[in-house]
């Protein structure tokens, strides 16, 4: 019985060696689905991975067995073949994690530098607009600051103000107007957010 195995691989291998390929496209039409079927569902990988992995292995084996000349087959050629393929499977996936990790390493990256952009953004805006709120009373200043700052609402300020909620709302549009005509020619107040 072994001497029918190894006189069988001898022969595929002496087959190859002659260039026959119908031997060749036997072997890939027979054993593609089978290995494609095995590895997309165990391996939860694509289908193109595996055709792509199944089909390196049969011509990596095939330019293998007609270049070595001292080739052994120690197992059968459809064995060999799928331990091939699937080795070549195993890289594909580790190169596309590898990729994944890096574009995500990447995105992380940039996420972070537009991230530190924004804050520094903000905090130059923030204390351009504190230098500008020097000009103002105290009083105008605390209706900006907790307006645009704190985020308060208008119904919030007018109780801390101790002032009319409607008469807040006339007065911080004078205060902003004033701002404007301050600084105009040196900002633009659309960017800052305050209008």
């Amino acid at each position: 019985m072994e001497t029918d195995e190894n006189s069988e691989r001898q022969r595929q291998v002496s087959l190859f060696r002659a260039g026959d390929k119908d031997l060749l496209e036997t072997i890939y039409g027979k054993f593609l689905h089978s290995f494609i079927y095995l590895y997309v569902i165990t391996c939860n990988c694509q289908i193109e991975d595996a055709r792509d992995a199944f089909s390196k292995a049969v011509e990596e084996t095939y330019i293998k067995i007609i270049s070595d000349m001292d080739f052994i087959l120690t197992s059968s050629l459809e064995t060999y073949i799928f331990r091939v393929a699937r080795n070549k499977l195993i890289n594909i996936i580790k190169s596309k994690l590898r990729l994944e990790k890096l574009e995500n390493n990447l995105n992380d990256i940039i996420a972070d530098v537009k991230s530190l952009e924004n804050i520094e953004e903000n905090n130059f805006r923030k204390k351009y607009v504190q230098n500008m709120l020097k000009i103002l009373s105290p009083r105008d200043r605390k209706i900006i600051e907790l307006r645009y700052f704190e985020h308060l609402h208008w119904a919030d300020i007018a109780t801390i103000m101790e002032l009319d909620e409607g008469y807040l709302r006339n007065l911080n549009l004078k205060i902003l107007c004033t701002l404007k005509e301050i600084f105009e020619d040196r900002i633009n107040f659309d960017d800052l957010g305050l209008w």
